[in-house]
């Protein structure tokens, strides 16, 4: 379900856009036993590597250079605290044509967490790469995808109200 849809600055090409809304996924994260398991990055959960052949014939190009910024703010089910909120460090080439970076942060109440991730590809307007650097860019795709399919764990509170076996 989506709720509080809003579009900020679709009227200003000089300010970037800015979606907000609220999103409830039910049956979003993946539960074994006691923990759940989930993707805090929403918008890339289900994202492949962008480049998947081993050889490339001819130069990437790419159509123009660009960046994405997400904060994402996501509340816990009922009865569980976050167990693992490692993040993937940030991934950066050596040119400074790529960057990624993820972080997370619970929030004050322990009840919900602060996701924000940093994108940006292209940068210093490099946007075609010659055929023998495929395997470069390939490999930091890679690295990409794998930081935005990363997964933090809950695990379900124990209730001293539970029944005893």
């Amino acid at each position: 379900e989506i709720d509080s849809f809003n579009i900020e600055n679709a009227d200003d090409p000089e300010k970037p856009f800015v979606y907000s809304f609220k999103i409830k996924a039910p049956g979003f994260a993946q539960r074994t036993g006691r923990r759940l398991f989930f993707n805090p990055n929403v918008f890339e959960r289900s994202s492949q590597p962008k480049f998947t052949a081993n050889t490339r014939k001819y130069d990437v190009y790419i159509s123009y250079p660009y960046s994405e910024e997400d904060d994402i703010s996501i509340e816990f089910p009922s009865g569980f605290t976050l167990e693992n909120a490692e993040m993937p460090g940030g991934i950066r080439d050596q040119q400074g044509i790529g960057s990624h970076e993820s972080k997370a942060f619970l929030l004050e109440d322990g009840k919900a967490i602060r996701y924000t991730r940093q994108f940006s590809f292209g940068n210093g307007g490099h946007i075609r790469f010659p055929v023998e650097s495929y395997n470069a860019i390939k490999a930091l795709f890679e690295a990409f995808n794998k930081a935005d399919v990363h997964q933090l764990t809950l695990r379900a509170e124990t209730s001293a109200s539970a029944p005893a076996n």
